[in-house]
């Protein structure tokens, strides 16, 4: 098994860009915003939730994994972590290639510049911090 180590800095960007996202409804797709609203109302006034992010990750990139019921909890737990390394970017997490995958493929970091950044090797050279060029 290959260890990767991410960067602290990487991780507090990935941690923060999770972060900004779910909570800048201006940054979302139409498709995000259509799967925010088919959400009961009761539901949806909690805002976007890390469960409610990962559903509509899989149902974006096609990624079954994702939508499997079996690995739901695992999935959300790890992004849940990820999210925290905004904050503390010492907190353990883990790596998970489809996760990382999604988040790239759905645009969820963005560059400097505020694009959204959808290519998994970027995603990568961010959190190991061969590239810095991250929205922060």
């Amino acid at each position: 098994m290959v260890n990767i180590v991410y960067s602290d800095r990487g991780k507090q960007t990935l941690g923060e860009n999770i972060e900004s996202f779910m909570n800048d409804r201006s940054v979302w797709p139409d498709s995000l915003r259509a799967f925010f609203e088919g959400i009961p109302l009761t539901a949806r006034k909690r805002g976007l939730t890390i469960s409610m992010l990962i559903k509509w990750m899989a149902q974006e990139t096609g990624l079954s994994q994702l939508a499997d019921s079996y690995y739901h909890d695992s999935f959300v737990t790890l992004l849940g972590r990820y999210k925290t390394w905004g904050y503390d970017p010492s907190k353990s997490a883990g790596d998970n290639f489809i996760l990382l995958t999604a988040i790239s493929q759905c645009g969820v970091v963005r560059d400097s510049q505020g694009n959204p950044i959808r290519q998994p090797a970027r995603l990568i050279d961010i959190l190991t911090g061969y590239n810095g060029d991250a929205k922060r």
